[in-house]
């Protein structure tokens, strides 16, 4: 009885919310990585050294049930690489900042994070999977490291390197584009899609346009 008055008096004093705000852990590495991720006042840490496991839609990380207490993810240097579906439908994410150790980022990684608004990715990504950043219908904002080999952005948009590529418009950026780089001769599947766009200007030298690259553009 006084086990259990104590436990009732200690939920009276603890204020509102702070039974959720103590940290949550475990791991997360692919065969071989040393991987541990950590969640704690809105954030996602990844820390460790390694390749992080792939996840699917159904098979999901261990954090998927903490997904609407993260706020921010944190990638450190060591991590090597972002698993599939990793973060699939974290629905509260609002940013993301990808260290120069990662080199990967898998299919589906960052899908359906319908809140994500900005995303920072470092030197070293070299491959982006497919569908990583579909339905992400409020990104705003995408920069790349200066010194990445792969990938830059201008204006927010994801290019190749040598901006040829149209790889991503960020769903969320409303209005019209028209300063498409010259450079580009294709725009990527999917680069457009759910785009909140009024129009769209197509750079003289595009011959090859990737499917379902304006698909769900309503405006």
């Amino acid at each position: 009885m006084r086990v259990k008055s104590f436990i009732l008096i200690l939920g009276m004093l603890l204020p509102a919310g702070a039974a959720t705000s103590f940290a949550q852990t475990g791991t997360c590495g692919a065969d071989g990585a040393n991987l541990t991720w950590s969640l704690s006042g809105g954030t996602l840490t990844i820390s460790g050294t390694g390749a992080m496991e792939d996840y699917t839609r159904s098979d999901v990380a261990t954090w998927f049930p903490h997904r609407n207490s993260i706020r921010t993810v944190n990638i450190e240097d060591s991590v090597t690489s972002i698993g599939n579906c990793a973060f699939y439908s974290c629905s509260h994410l609002i940013s993301v900042s990808v260290s120069d150790g990662v080199t990967n980022i898998g299919n589906d990684a960052f899908a359906s994070c319908i809140l994500l608004d900005s995303i920072s990715l470092g030197n070293g990504v070299t491959s982006i999977g497919a569908d990583a950043f579909l339905n992400c219908t409020r990104l705003k904002y995408i920069s790349v490291g200066a010194e990445n080999s792969a990938y830059s952005s201008e204006n927010d948009v994801l290019f190749n390197k040598a901006k040829t590529e149209l790889i991503l418009y960020p769903a969320g950026k409303y209005g019209e584009y028209t300063d498409m780089p010259e450079s580009v001769t294709k725009i990527g599947d999917n680069a457009f899609r759910s785009g909140d766009l009024t129009s769209v200007t197509i750079g003289a030298n595009v011959n090859t346009i990737g499917i379902y690259a304006f698909a769900d553009c309503y405006d």
